[in-house]
């Protein structure tokens, strides 16, 4: 245990977890069981010191009205971007430490959580998570499990199933509206999605990405240069995810009909747009020149249903009723 200072400090933090375990067995028999694929566990109804370790389920949490006494605050920036929360209280909310850290279980404790909400990462400390609170492990977010089944996890295990089915339920509607009012032209409408970066670098998303699974669920196709599977891109460019480094000598393979380009931070678009649109290339492409180039925020590299909408949103306004972007 990296973070204990002394055997002193070892022999009170094992006290007061024993304390804290004895004082749940009180209640455990009042409280509802909570399945998921690896444990089930008893948690509080509806907790009121919600406690998150991975910052993936940090949207899902807010997307079902939740506030949370503790978690990663690694991408506050992104998640102000998609749910607008007042700097107060996100300053009310306590850092756990990025995802990828060991978890402090001392600063666990004292933020006293009726529950803790990680993934099957944590799955070693899982014994002494329970200890300090009820504890569930999910699935994390991945080719096999997508968000949608995810968040529905979440929502069980925070008794706000309901909530989660109406949420899922208007978000399907959405997707066959936007298939309904496309007709013909949705298979035929290629989407091209590049990430801007500082320097003039262009980088091209595959598939594999999350925005880039919301269009291939609604059936829009993608130019040939971002259909290339993640065996590709991991070879080519080992690193990079679901996104690779684009020459500006093949940047015509960037074309499409409609083209969305994303930077991680709204701040920093105009720096990064203004280098790209320098670029000779540029200017020769169908996309730029029909007027149909839109700048989106860091919602298409989202994780859960508000970003899901906000990309929809993106959709309806550039692809469905056709606005025009920029030069």
């Amino acid at each position: 245990m990296r973070h204990y200072r002394s055997s002193g400090v070892k022999i009170v933090f094992l006290g007061l977890l024993v304390l804290l375990l004895f004082g749940n067995f009180s209640c455990e028999a009042s409280l509802p069981k909570i399945s998921n694929h690896y444990h089930t566990q008893t948690t509080p109804i509806s907790p009121k010191r919600l406690v998150l370790l991975d910052s993936d389920f940090f949207e899902d949490v807010l997307a079902l009205g939740i506030i949370p006494a503790g978690a990663p605050k690694e991408y506050v920036s992104y998640l102000q971007q998609i749910k607008g929360i007042s700097s107060t209280t996100w300053q009310n909310i306590q850092e756990t430490g990025a995802s990828w850290l060991p978890v402090n279980l001392e600063n666990i404790l004292a933020m006293k959580p009726d529950m803790i909400l990680t993934s099957k990462s944590r799955q070693e400390i899982y014994p002494l998570l329970s200890k300090i609170a009820p504890t569930v492990l999910i699935d994390p977010k991945s080719d096999y499990l997508d968000w949608e089944t995810v968040f529905y996890l979440i929502a069980d295990a925070l008794n706000q199933k309901d909530k989660a089915v109406e949420i899922l339920a208007n978000y399907q509607t959405r997707l066959q509206k936007f298939k309904k009012h496309m007709g013909t032209k949705l298979a035929s409408t290629q989407i091209s999605i590049i990430y801007a970066k500082e320097q003039s670098s262009i980088f091209l998303f595959n598939q594999e990405f999350f925005g880039g699974k919301i269009l291939e669920k609604i059936g829009l196709s993608r130019p040939p240069s971002q259909t290339v599977d993640k065996t590709f891109v991991a070879k080519m460019f080992p690193g990079y995810g679901s996104l690779y480094l684009l020459s500006w000598e093949k940047f015509n393979d960037a074309d499409g009909d409609v083209m969305f380009v994303i930077s991680d931070n709204i701040n920093q678009r105009n720096t990064a747009w203004e280098q790209i649109r320098t670029q000779p290339l540029w200017l020769k492409l169908k996309v730029v020149q029909q007027h149909k180039v839109h700048q989106v925020a860091s919602y298409w590299l989202g994780s859960g249903p508000i970003a899901a909408n906000q990309v929809l949103d993106d959709l309806e306004k550039y692809v469905l009723y056709q606005n025009d972007g920029i030069n």
